[in-house]
């Protein structure tokens, strides 16, 4: 193979890697700051919780795990609050997922439908999960941002209401 013809594909590729830096946007908001994963202690791989105390540097600092946020009033708050669209078919339904975060004071944001039905199921469920309150997520009992993804199903023939 020519060696111009390896430059030119070195060159293309460092080019491509500085053109897509910094085009990704983080998903979290801005008053969220991603928790990176603590490293394993020394004590062969095991975690620091699962370790004896003798053996863990006072440096060290116990990580529990998070506790997830908590949907106020459960799912059957979330179905309450859904309105099945008018404009759907009577022979229509289908399950949406909904990804969003909750942040610190419980709200979601950044919602995002990432398998859906149709316009009007997927804007139903995005419009029931804006309107939910979440206990948010806590890490040792501070609260945190942590990612989720409800699927909120429509049962075909209801017209009504969700299943």
């Amino acid at each position: 193979m020519p060696r111009w013809f390896l430059v030119a594909i070195g060159a293309a590729l460092v080019l491509g890697v500085l053109g897509c830096a910094g085009s990704s946007r983080s998903p979290f908001p801005s008053e969220c700051t991603r928790v990176s994963r603590v490293a394993s202690s020394p004590a062969a791989g095991q975690s620091v919780d699962t370790v004896p105390s003798d053996l863990v540097p006072d440096s060290v600092e116990r990580v529990s795990l998070p506790q997830p946020p908590n949907l106020k009033g459960g799912m059957q708050a979330l179905h309450e609050d859904l309105d099945y669209p008018s404009e759907a078919e009577e022979d229509e339904g289908g399950v949406v997922h909904v990804s969003f975060i909750v942040d610190k004071e419980g709200t979601p944001q950044n919602l995002e439908v990432t398998q859906g039905v149709g316009y009007h199921f997927n804007q139903a469920a995005l419009n029931a999960i804006r309107r939910q309150e979440f206990e948010p997520g806590t890490r040792n009992g501070r609260p945190i941002c942590v990612p989720m993804t409800l699927p909120i199903r429509f049962r075909a023939g209801w017209g009504t209401g969700p299943q």
